[in-house]
């Protein structure tokens, strides 16, 4: 992220319960910064579709996933703004936190976790 990006995110967080993800949200949501901000349902998604592991905290979770896409996503905040719409879309409806949808999901093909969770292929020892 740039300096020119990390002060208004500095500002932001100051202001109580506004976290990294709340603040990379208002960037890119008012074409501040092109960032792909997450909420918990995308990282999910992300997570599952294997571009990072579960880490001991959503914060450590969400880090190493923006690490994962760096340099991946571009700069137009008007894509990344419909990219988050979409990975928090898949999260909300298919890839639940509990009883996901795998056996209808687009992404079966490319996502170990739904492989593992309809049967089509054994977890990795």
């Amino acid at each position: 992220m740039s300096y020119r990006c990390r002060w208004p995110k500095r500002a932001l967080k100051q202001y109580p319960t506004i976290g990294d993800p709340c603040a990379q949200k208002i960037l890119l949501f008012t074409g501040t910064a092109p960032i792909l901000a997450l909420d918990s349902n995308g990282l999910r998604g992300l997570v599952r579709l294997g571009y990072t592991d579960e880490k001991k905290n959503y914060g450590a979770t969400y880090r190493a996933a923006q690490e994962a896409l760096a340099g991946q996503t571009g700069t137009d905040c008007a894509w990344l703004v419909e990219v988050h719409q979409l990975l928090r879309r898949h999260g909300q409806e298919l890839c639940r936190r509990t009883e996901p949808a795998c056996r209808v999901c687009p992404l079966l093909r490319n996502c170990d976790f739904g492989q593992v969770a309809t049967g089509a292929s054994q977890p990795a020892s």
